[in-house]
């Protein structure tokens, strides 16, 4: 039994220090009173491979389904698009684990991506380009800089993200000029906002933007 000769106290089990006054112990170590049960791990491999089976169940069923039934077959590809993706964002999920607005990001991008991709599937109507892909842009850009000072982050370490969101939301101006957009004028309002946003940050921030591309580019 070990034993602290300042606090006069013995102290059962195995202690690399008095647990009252943190000093030396000592005497002989015992074996702990109650046995420690080994902790079950679960690796992100281990998370991954059961989620590949499970997509590859998925995909494997959609496919029966398809060619078995056949008013299945106008949304059986949309279905397995969207299975893909979430196994796509469960993989950048458990990469990015430590970055919150990392996983935001591409948590945003995959929507934006299967949106789209239900729309053309389903005859391209045009709803996505007139009014889901431009407002889940805002609502990135204005999630990403909450996040930023709620973490109180410096604008060196987002900046990045939000030059991308930038950059790919006016690839709307492609739709716009194309006339693939049937309702323009939200698009054009919430690119307008997201580009005064940033010009802002180009005005007003220009001593962090010089640090950030110091950082990102060394220059």
């Amino acid at each position: 039994m070990q034993y602290c000769s300042k606090c006069g106290i013995h102290i059962r089990g195995n202690k690399k220090c008095c647990p009252l006054c943190q000093g030396p112990l000592t005497g002989e170590p015992e074996d702990p009173a109650f046995p420690v049960l080994p902790k079950h791990t679960y690796s992100s491999l281990s998370v991954m491979k059961v989620a590949g089976f499970i997509f590859a169940i998925c995909e494997i069923a959609l496919a029966a389904l398809w060619y078995l039934v056949r008013n299945t077959r106008a949304w059986t590809p949309v279905a397995g698009f969207a299975v893909f993706l979430l196994l796509a964002d469960l993989a950048v999920a458990l990469y990015y684990r430590y970055n919150i607005i990392k996983i935001v990001t591409f948590e945003c991008y995959f929507i934006m991506l299967l949106i789209f991709a239900v729309d053309r599937l389903t005859g391209f109507h045009g709803w996505s380009l007139a009014f889901v892909l431009p407002f889940l842009f805002l609502l990135l850009i204005a999630a990403t800089t909450i996040i930023a000072g709620t973490v109180r982050l410096q604008l060196v370490d987002y900046v990045i993200y939000i030059a991308a969101d930038v950059l790919l939301a006016c690839l709307q101006l492609i739709p716009l000029a194309r006339h693939e957009n049937p309702f323009p004028v939200f698009t054009v309002i919430t690119l307008g906002v997201i580009l005064a946003y940033a010009a802002a940050i180009v005005i007003f921030r220009t001593k962090d933007l010089k640090s950030a591309s110091g950082k990102w580019f060394n220059v």
